[in-house]
């Protein structure tokens, strides 16, 4: 049986616990969502498509970085672990 790893997909530092690097990165999403909300939408609302998509597509990957090492720190099945359901 193989053993699940949080480093499958993702960047992590030698020594670092998957717990410390789930904190930074829910911070880093955080610190990112909290520039475009409110006020701060009219600044980004007026960059380009490109850097809005890719800004997002930014925003995307940090949060599925997140929940793959929230199911190895609490132990959830990963969608692809899950059954499927009809």
């Amino acid at each position: 049986m193989n053993k699940k790893t949080p480093a499958q997909g993702l960047d992590l530092e030698q020594g670092d616990s998957p717990t410390n690097i789930l904190a930074r990165k829910a911070v880093q999403l955080s610190s990112m969502l909290e520039t475009i909300y409110g006020a701060g939408f009219e600044s980004f609302d007026q960059y380009s498509s490109v850097i809005k998509n890719n800004y997002l597509w930014s925003c995307a990957d940090l949060a599925r970085q997140i929940a793959l090492l929230s199911g190895h720190v609490m132990d959830i099945p990963q969608p692809s672990e899950r059954g499927s359901h009809a």
